[in-house]
């Protein structure tokens, strides 16, 4: 399985807070605000999830551990 998603988090955590947490965690995601031409506009607590090569249920699990990591 091939893809990724954006996902924003109101958590009052910002994007790298968010990043941090996850990695604290065992899960890699990404900034986002790279990507935005103005980066002032940029969401502040969106990053990247991506779960190219992993199976069902390394998904699942890294959902629950991004859960634990922000809420």
């Amino acid at each position: 399985m091939l893809g990724c998603i954006f996902y924003c988090v109101y958590n009052g955590m910002g994007e790298e807070e968010l990043i941090r947490a996850a990695a604290q965690k065992g899960v890699k995601v990404y900034a986002v605000s790279l990507y935005w031409e103005n980066q002032t506009q940029a969401e502040a607590s969106m990053v990247q999830i991506g779960f190219g090569g992993l199976s069902n249920e390394d998904i699942v699990l890294g959902i629950h551990s991004l859960f634990r990591a922000w809420f």
